[in-house]
């Protein structure tokens, strides 16, 4: 049997064991790559350790992998083997090779446990105990998971075997939860998002500062999912001269725009590399976001000048801004070691649309702001 090509466990934070010294734990991030194990401390630069030298592999999930034991290697290719239980009579996950458990009692050969007759082989290979804490009652469907399948040879092991040790992996996720907060400048500019007349209107760009609060879901410190909650204030005006036609009168088109909302945005960041001491790491970052107005002041106002000395007429519409705005976020940034802290400096493009509406006519406004954000986690 041959491995399949891309066997493969990517990067896990976790500590090694070596046979050579095993007093020493290694910690730090680890990986199985081409027939050995490449090791990263979180300082200081990375090693390739031969297989042959490791003892024992702990992940952070719970996840404890060994050498392959002699007496499974007829039946995989794999040269690690996920230990699922330890005890007199152990349990097995070929993760690598054939995505099977093997069941390996003390005595006895050991035995791959099939999908398709894993429930017989278990009545076989694990007869059940005396009393009523059978192991498998007529009747019980057992899944083919680690969660089901562990707890039945832990249970064997320790009513055949009480006196001896026995214990089950126990694997958890690496999710951890974080909360932080972001700060920086925002420069941003409104604009028409529509086929008709204001579509070319004038907004001069502002400048401001904005910030938000956010917790996020941490996956092995390279996957984020990040929600914010953020408070926003847009102030901003534009003028368009609309050509008439005539020079009997001009006609000037102002809009105004005074709005205080609060927007909440859902991220999914993916920093790149491993979080090493002294070590930059880039990150890519890309999200939906809903914004709803607390307070929305929106004016359009006609003005018609005339060449003579008549005075201008000035005719306000009857104008509105929609309370609920949507958009999308779009970035780039870097993460920064400083001491036990990685905060990161984030570009952020940050487009919001609402509608609004003057007199029967219905227009598009686009808030188009660019972000630099310093934003810190603990």
């Amino acid at each position: 049997m041959a491995l399949p090509a891309k066997a493969q466990k990517n990067w896990e934070a976790g500590y090694l064991l070596l046979i050579t010294n095993p007093t020493d734990t290694l910690r730090g991030w680890v990986r199985y790559r081409q027939q050995a194990v490449q090791f990263q401390p979180t300082a200081g630069p990375a090693r390739t350790i031969p297989l042959t030298e490791i003892r024992r592999w702990h992940t952070s999930r719970g996840e404890d992998l060994v050498l392959t034991p002699k007496a499974l290697q007829p039946y995989t290719p794999a040269p690690i083997l996920s230990e699922v239980v330890q005890g007199r009579t152990a349990l097995y996950y070929d993760a690598l090779g054939t995505q099977q458990y093997i069941l390996a009692p003390d005595a006895g050969e050991a035995r791959p446990l099939l999908r398709n007759s894993y429930q017989k082989q278990l009545q076989q290979l694990l007869p059940a105990c005396s009393g009523p804490d059978s192991l498998l009652r007529p009747g019980r469907r057992v899944a083919y998971k680690g969660r089901d399948l562990a707890p039945l040879v832990l249970r064997y092991n320790r009513c055949r075997w009480p006196q001896e040790p026995a214990r089950a992996a126990t694997l958890q996720t690496n999710a951890r939860l974080e909360g932080g907060l972001r700060v920086g400048p925002r420069s941003y500019r409104l604009r028409y998002r529509y086929d008709g007349e204001l579509q070319d209107t004038d907004f001069g760009r502002q400048v401001g500062l904005a910030g938000a609060v956010f917790a996020r879901l941490s996956f092995n410190q390279r996957f984020f999912l990040q929600s914010e909650l953020e408070y926003e204030g847009l102030t901003s005006s534009g003028r368009l001269s609309v050509p008439t036609n005539t020079p009997s009168f001009a006609r000037l088109v102002d809009t105004s725009l005074k709005r205080r909302q609060t927007l909440a945005t859902l991220l999914v960041r993916y920093h790149m590399g491993l979080p090493v001491a002294g070590r930059w790491r880039p990150l890519l970052l890309g999200g939906i976001s809903a914004g709803y107005a607390l307070s929305s002041e929106f004016s359009v106002i006609t003005t018609l000048s005339f060449p003579d000395s008549r005075p201008a007429v000035v005719l306000p519409e009857d104008a509105t801004a929609a309370r609920w705005s949507r958009g999308y976020v779009a970035g780039a940034g870097v993460e920064i070691p400083v001491g036990a802290y990685r905060p990161t400096l984030e570009l952020r493009y940050h487009p919001m649309l609402f509608q609004t509406t003057g007199g029967t006519l219905e227009r598009q406004m686009q808030v188009q702001a660019t972000e630099l954000q310093l934003s810190w986690a603990w």
